[in-house]
């Protein structure tokens, strides 16, 4: 899955998503429409929203309970791009070549890659944002890029989350947002989760769907991409 927003069924783009307008969505509407799903890619520049139906809900992913020890995975975050770790996500995003054919219409580049993973919404500083290189065995197997308290202090936005093709269909996707979860337990004030997905990764939306994430109705226009991004948030508690 790559959802810059990768995961186990899908795949996913980073993607820097503009705040809300006030009053778009709230907790209650959230719980009544039930999950929806989606990952995706940082990008800003022009920003359009239409208004469309909140997707059906589907069954959903229980985030609190422990992966089976055979999916057991680690995060390690990477914060020096000098540093091996962050040019084997290099490697790993531009290796996952369906996400881009299905996404994009031009092909990933190790410049362009290493960009990605360093971008950064603003006004967001250095202290928000969260790379995590998902470890098995000691190899990486996919990345989880996310922004704290952002656009909003109540809200973790999930910018980036990529699981390497030969790892999908795994549970790997799944085991990366319980552990996510667990880290940002400690996180003053988080009460939303956000993500955006490329609206052609049919894949990536049920994914989404299944682990508890509605439909905002928001759409996001990022250049350079085949469709709009799909604006999701998820109801956390405490």
């Amino acid at each position: 899955m790559s959802s810059m927003t990768h995961a186990t069924h899908s795949a996913v783009a980073p993607c820097l998503l503009p705040s809300p307008p006030e009053g778009t969505i709230d907790d209650r509407s959230l719980h009544d429409r039930g999950g929806a799903g989606a990952k995706g890619l940082m990008g800003l520049l022009r920003t359009t929203f239409r208004r469309e139906r909140p997707t059906v809900a589907a069954p959903s992913i229980d985030l609190r309970r422990p992966a089976p020890d055979a999916l057991v995975i680690s995060l390690q975050r990477t914060v020096d791009p000098a540093d091996a770790r962050f040019a084997t996500l290099v490697d790993l995003l531009c290796r996952n070549a369906r996400y881009w054919l299905e996404t994009q219409a031009s092909p990933m580049t190790p410049a362009v890659a290493a960009q990605l993973l360093r971008t950064l919404p603003p006004p967001a500083g250095q202290q928000q944002k969260h790379l995590w290189a998902i470890c098995r065995g000691g190899q990486t197997i996919g990345c989880i890029d996310v922004v704290r308290q952002w656009p909003r202090h109540h809200t973790v936005t999930i910018g980036l989350l990529m699981i390497d093709e030969r790892w999908q269909h795994q549970g790997i996707g799944q085991a990366a947002l319980q552990a996510l979860a667990l880290r940002s337990h400690t996180w003053p004030g988080i009460r939303r989760w956000r993500v955006a997905v490329v609206g052609t990764q049919a894949g990536a939306l049920a994914f989404w769907r299944r682990a508890g994430f509605a439909d905002t109705g928001q759409r996001h226009h990022a250049p350079g991409q085949r469709a709009a991004q799909v604006v999701m948030e998820k109801i956390v508690t405490r």
